[in-house]
């Protein structure tokens, strides 16, 4: 084992010398040394901010619904982090969409990017979002940005609002039908469409991420039975299609492991959110039920889905990545709760007392 002495110079503990000196007594003489010390390793002029972390390099990427919200952000942040080509997918605003185009015009080589039409719902859009020869003959893309490498699956509703329209008892079998197939049958083609395309492409490194929801873990009464199911049943696929793909399979031309992962936010301010935190009432509930007190940054949701791109993650499949604030590490009382009581002066503030009697 080699350490620094004070003079920033190799010691071997298996040398004698220095003369009785023992390896606890250099590292005791060690610790005691002034940080000057670390002058002399030039880190005075790092500039953090001026280093590029390419962890998406050489990487093609798939974003859908790509052009507002959490799957907007994402896209920046992959192509922030090197990816060599990003295509975001949209379907109902096209003026929004030529926008999200203009704005990504002025930060970005529009070679890297690519926005374009395709219904999440459907095959055809699937085909067209993932397929090489579609990609190559209707999308115009150069070859290397045939094959994908990884995709954000992130396209999503959430369904009636209102208090009588959202239950068991009184929700619209529309609606319903509505949210599972953008958020159930989406995602499914949206696994089904990557991995194809993964295997024909014979890529290594392949990576899936599914946007999911805290929602997705519990039940909650702003919530409404279909996006429930839509978001628990997303964890379904996530961990069927993780097993599946999870190692390779000469019967199946599977030559390449595909990883499959969840992200689940908790509230952010996205177009999704906004119509309830416009209202101020609404925002300080919800903001004050995360634990931190506060709602989640798109960055640091978007951030958890480079990370899961990236192979940084490499042996993580199969999990479900909470970026909620430490919501769903709390359970009742909540912290807001138990503040109020502790501000009342309260001393015994547990749940079962110091008895067992």
């Amino acid at each position: 084992m080699l350490i620094l002495n004070k003079n920033n110079k190799h010691w071997n503990e298996n040398k004698k010398e220095p003369k009785n000196k023992s390896y606890p007594d250099i590292v005791h003489e060690t610790s005691k040394l002034e940080p000057k010390w670390f002058d002399n390793l030039n880190l005075k002029n790092l500039n953090i901010n001026k280093i590029s972390i390419k962890l998406l390099e050489n990487k093609n990427c798939v974003v859908t619904g790509a052009t507002s919200g959490l799957g907007l952000q994402t896209l920046k942040t992959m192509l922030d982090f090197g990816a060599q080509h990003v295509t975001g997918t949209y379907f109902n605003d096209e003026k929004r969409a030529n926008n999200v185009i203009e704005e990504l015009n002025k930060k970005y080589d529009k070679k890297r990017f690519k926005i374009i039409k395709a219904d999440a719902r459907t095959e055809e859009g699937n085909k067209l979002t993932f397929n090489k020869n579609k990609r190559k003959n209707k999308l115009k893309l150069e070859d290397k940005y045939l094959p994908i490498h990884c995709v954000d699956i992130n396209a999503g509703i959430f369904g009636p609002a209102s208090m009588n329209k959202k239950h068991i008892f009184n929700i619209d079998d529309k609606d319903y039908d509505a949210v599972m197939d953008i958020n159930l049958k989406g995602y499914y083609l949206g696994v089904k469409h990557f991995a194809k395309q993964a295997i024909e492409n014979n890529i290594e490194n392949g990576s899936i991420v599914c946007i999911k929801s805290i929602y997705g873990s519990t039940g909650s009464l702003f919530s409404n039975i279909a996006y429930q199911m839509s978001k628990h049943g997303v964890m379904g696929l996530v961990r069927q299609s993780a097993i599946e793909l999870a190692r390779p399979n000469d019967k199946l031309k599977l030559n390449h492991p595909i990883r499959v992962n969840a992200v689940s936010p908790t509230f952010t301010d996205t177009a999704l959110t906004r119509p309830m935190l416009n209202n101020k009432k609404i925002f300080n509930v919800i903001s004050n039920s995360n634990t931190n007190g506060k709602l989640a940054k798109k960055e640091d949701i978007a951030n958890a889905v480079v990370f899961l791109c990236s192979e940084l993650s490499g042996s993580i499949t199969g999990v479900d990545l909470p970026v909620d604030c430490g919501v769903l590490s709390e359970s009742v009382p909540t912290y807001r709760e138990v503040k109020d009581l502790n501000n009342d002066g309260i001393e015994l503030l547990s749940c079962c007392g110091n008895t067992t009697e």
